[in-house]
């Protein structure tokens, strides 16, 4: 799964990000080509934002994982 999302991450042009979408929510997590990831296990993705904070997303409850525009809602 990691080696797939870097890949995903490396083909960003300006103006997308990756998206993980959970099930039946309109919530979602987005991910740009300069933040820096890594699984903590096979559940657990952290994001690394630019801010200083840390994302913990459980794989487990994301139902998509897509390439999206920055301005997507």
């Amino acid at each position: 799964m990691e080696s797939t999302i870097h890949e995903m991450q490396q083909k960003l042009t300006d103006g997308y990000c990756i998206g993980f979408h959970y099930a039946n929510e309109g919530i979602h997590f987005l991910l740009s080509k300069s933040e820096e990831f890594h699984m903590v296990n096979d559940n657990l993705i952290a994001i690394h934002r630019k801010n200083g904070m840390i994302q913990i997303i459980n794989l487990n409850f994301i139902s998509e994982i897509r390439i999206i525009r920055k301005s997507y809602k």
